[in-house]
């Protein structure tokens, strides 16, 4: 018995000494021939609608523009290994503990092809017994700029505590704030002074840092190399840029000290190249770091002067591509020095364009796992965090634009020689044979998402992702047919057919098969004439006849 794995399409008779007959095919269906169609537009935006993969390639849902979320603690997600919790508008990322990590960052992403800004206040408290100072009290507290979604962040940690700034592990990621530490070596911070100068210890720097493509911190030198003196350097064209950032006491003219505790609003600002230089997927253009100090006069009775770099604050600048789409938030980080690192959204403001990503529909034969051949793929282009569903054919569709924004699709009508829609799920991919696997009913990207959607996720571009995906399922009709070997009269012995040989005798008819698990073959001299025709078994002498169940494929 040799089992045919795909559809023979319709009952074939061949010509005498034939090696090969198909008898009778049950039952007989009017199955249309493969059709390659061609979708060359753009569905209109209109959030959700009917999906026509023949009709259209590329949906949009719309809605590209927030509406202030991103000042609002709510529209984040928390994550660390330190309970981070929200209190009033405060993210408490880190709290007086060594070698954590805190983060909060944004639902939806922010869109580098426009320019933005966004601001907020930042907390360090140093917590040591005596003697306590900010410039103790961790790693590093500020922004986060990343092409990587919240999960990717969570799963990272281990390699983001200690000198690495809370992004170290993530590929093409900014730090912007204060690194709080400074860390000797060529491959950290800079090269340690060996009497006087730098050393290893709490530091005061306002720093933009950022790691490479493989996730590797960009090696920096704060230190002019010969423990001295500052190397700062405020504006770069390299991606990274830094200075020193006092926040001294001061009374009555004198420096009193480093306190405790600091509280600085700090302020991140994108200005995109009118036309970008950057390679596809990126933009180019210059990227900004703000911090103003909580003390900025000297307080002096006769003569006050500016302090801590006066009211304007510290600024950096730096030249550097983004990819397209990035997440946007707040990090902070211990290592072996530790303190209370928080972050406040009282009085935040700042516009974010938002961030968008592709997901893309698969319609897959339920019995094959193959895409069906008449559906070509669809794209549908939505914003970072918006939950896209799909109802039946012909099932009612609907957009709500906020954040997240759900919109519901309907899948496409059944194609011919399928009997019923079957199911959705998302992500998984395709093996050599086309084979869809690893996909799932539950969504990918957010586990407490149970709305049957799925949340489109900030991906790397340089990261091959299978999670912005829907696979639509249809069952396909099945059929019976049976294969029997004539032998020309009188012309006993044994004959095999091959594989190569069913798709030569069959021609066109055959073009879906593509493997038995053997070779099909009867011994003997049926005796019979130059065709055997329907389920005529009479004078055979071998066993019965092979049995086909396939199914359609478009």
């Amino acid at each position: 018995m040799v089992t045919l794995k795909n559809l023979l399409k319709k009952s074939t008779n061949l010509g005498a000494n034939a090696l090969l007959l198909v008898s009778t095919l049950l039952p007989t269906l009017g199955i249309l021939p493969t059709q390659t169609a061609t979708a060359a537009t753009n569905a209109p935006t209109t959030g959700a609608q009917a999906l026509q993969p023949t009709v259209y390639d590329t949906y949009d849902t719309g809605n590209h523009t927030y509406s202030g979320e991103q000042n609002n603690v709510s529209y984040y997600n928390l994550g660390g290994n330190d309970s981070p919790t929200i209190a009033g508008n405060w993210f408490n990322l880190v709290n007086n503990h060594q070698s954590k990590v805190g983060f909060a960052v944004f639902k939806g992403a922010v869109n580098t092809s426009q320019s933005f800004t966004l601001k907020a206040t930042m907390k360090v408290q140093g917590t040591a017994l005596v003697g306590a100072s900010f410039t103790d009290a961790g790693d590093s507290l500020g922004f986060i700029l990343t092409p990587s979604s919240a999960s990717t962040l969570q799963q990272n940690i281990p390699n983001a505590t200690g000198p690495n700034l809370g992004i170290t592990g993530l590929s093409s990621s900014f730090f912007l704030g204060r690194d709080l530490y400074f860390n000797s070596g060529s491959n950290l911070d800079g090269n340690a002074g060996t009497i006087i100068g730098w050393q290893n210890g709490g530091a005061n720097e306002a720093v933009i840092r950022n790691t490479l493509l493989n996730g590797s911190l960009n090696p920096a030198s704060y230190s002019s190399g010969n423990g001295m003196s500052d190397n700062n350097q405020p504006n770069t064209t390299n991606g990274q840029a830094w200075t020193t950032a006092p926040d001294d006491n001061y009374t009555l003219g004198v420096n009193s000290g480093v306190p405790a505790t600091v509280q600085e609003p700090i302020e991140i600002s994108w200005a995109p190249d009118a036309v970008s230089t950057a390679p596809a997927g990126y933009n180019s253009g210059t990227l900004s770091y703000r911090q103003v100090s909580q003390t900025t006069s000297n307080g002096a009775l006769i003569g006050a002067s500016n302090v801590n770099g006066g009211p304007n604050g510290y600024v950096l600048t730096t030249r550097v591509n983004l990819q397209t789409s990035m997440t946007i938030g707040y990090v902070g980080a211990t290592g072996g020095n530790y303190g209370n690192l928080s972050i406040s959204l009282n009085g935040a403001s700042g516009t974010l364009p938002r961030g968008t990503q592709n997901a893309t529909v698969n319609y897959i034969n339920a019995v094959t796992g193959k895409k069906v051949k008449v559906l070509p793929s669809s794209t549908i282009i939505a914003n970072v965090g918006d939950r896209l569903g799909v109802a039946a054919p012909g099932g009612a569709t609907s957009s709500s634009p906020g954040l997240p924004g759900v919109y519901k699709y309907s899948a496409p009508v059944i194609p011919s020689g399928y009997t019923a829609f079957s199911k959705v799920t998302y992500g998984g991919t395709f093996n050599s044979n086309g084979v869809l696997s690893g996909d799932v009913q539950a969504d990918p990207n957010d586990s407490t998402n149970t709305t049957g959607t799925l949340t489109v996720a900030n991906i790397d571009a340089n990261t091959a992702s299978s999670t912005n995906v829907i696979n639509i399922y249809y069952i396909p009709q099945t059929i019976t047919s049976h294969v029997y070997q004539a032998l020309a009269p009188n012309t006993p012995g044994s004959y095999s057919l091959t594989d190569a040989q069913i798709k030569t005798l069959g021609g066109t008819d055959f073009a879906g098969f593509t493997s038995s698990t053997g070779t099909i073959g009867w011994s003997g001299n049926p005796g019979l004439g130059s065709q055997v025709i329907g389920s005529n078994l009479s004078g055979l002498t071998s066993s019965t006849p092979l049995s086909m169940i396939g199914s359609t494929d478009g």
